[in-house]
Formats: structure tokens, C-alpha cells, sequence
């Protein structure tokens, strides 16, 4: 695999690349520091502890799009040094058969998940010691593992007018008009 450390104002793209860890590697991409990491086409595979493990300091980024993360044993954790705050955006990616989970978040840190699909792993997504995970009503999840929130996706019915629906904690759902101001 790979480690990168990530200035505060850096921004690092990572494209088109093939991460093989044979079953002994341990991550396939490490991103520490504080700046922006972009995983763009990408397929992560085959590493005994995550595919994308964010251990950044406060306020890291990582944007992981149209990757495969695969047969793993944690696809994405996000867990910032000392429980500062990371975030994780993955879209229109797939997580599959990742032994333990495809995502992990922990502490303060958030996963936003958007046009993904994730199977074949015991555990969709792992939530610990206060993590987050928020995934937008678009993305396939099979087996365990329920993201906190569903985010449905909407288009507005009439001018300056949108249904919102919110997920409640105990599994109700809640729907509302709301107007919309400039």
C-alpha cells in the first residue's frame, strides 16, 4: 500500500491506480495529516486491515469516487487521531465482500455515502464511540449494518417548494413542505 501525509492546504489525487496487498499487506491507501485526498477510479484490494484507513488530524478529507474496495478486511475506517474530527465522502463506488465491514467511523469522524453499493461484507457499516455514518436515499446496502440516517433523494414539485422527509432514530419517518427563500 501506499501512506500519504497531507498538508493542511495540499490536495492529492490518487488516479486510475490498482492497489494489490496479496493478503498481507496491511492498508492499501493511508492518508494522514490535515488536507483534501481524492481516490478516483481506483481498485483497492486484498489488505489484512482497511483499503482506505483515514487517521488524519483535525478536519481531514478524503473523496473516494468510482473506486472498488475488495476482499479487505475493513473497506474505508475513518477514525481521526485522538478522536478529532475526519470526513469521508464515497460516491458511486463498491464495497464487496470486505471481512469485516465495508465502513468503519469512529469517534467524531463522518462517512457520507452517495450512488454506492455495498454487499457481501458481515457488517455494512460500523458506527463506534460516537461515528457517523450518512447515506443519501441512492445507495444499495446488503446485509448488516443500517446507516444512521436515509437521505432520500427529491426534486422540488412546485416553484420555491420541496417534500422533505427525515428519518427518525427509532425508524419512523417524518414529512414536511418547506418553503424555499433566496
Amino acid at each position: 500500500g501506499i501512506v500519504v501525509t497531507v498538508g493542511a492546504t495540499d490536495k492529492v489525487l490518487l488516479e486510475g491506480l490498482d492497489f494489490e496487498g496479496l493478503g498481507t499487506g496491511l492498508d492499501g491507501i493511508k492518508m494522514i495529516g490535515t488536507g483534501k485526498l481524492f481516490i478516483r477510479k481506483c481498485t483497492i484490494r486484498n489488505f489484512t486491515i482497511t483499503g482506505v484507513n483515514v487517521v488524519g488530524t483535525a478536519n481531514a478529507r478524503v473523496f473516494v469516487e468510482g473506486s472498488v474496495i475488495t476482499g479487505n478486511n475493513i473497506g474505508v475506517n475513518v477514525n481521526g487521531i485522538g478522536g478529532v474530527p475526519n470526513t469521508a465522502f464515497v460516491e458511486h463506488s463498491v464495497f464487496e465482500n470486505n471481512t469485516t465491514a465495508a465502513v468503519q467511523v469512529e469517534g467524531a469522524s463522518t462517512v457520507v455515502l452517495s450512488g454506492s453499493t455495498i454487499t457481501g461484507s458481515p457488517s455494512s457499516i460500523i458506527e463506534t464511540n460516537g461515528g457517523s455514518a450518512i447515506s443519501y436515499g441512492n445507495n444499495l446496502l446488503r446485509n448488516a449494518g443500517a446507516p444512521t440516517q436515509t437521505l432520500p433523494l427529491f426534486k422540488p414539485r412546485l416553484p420555491g417548494i420541496m417534500r422533505c422527509t427525515f428519518s427518525e432514530g427509532d425508524g419512523r419517518t417524518v414529512s414536511a413542505l418547506a418553503k424555499l427563500f433566496d
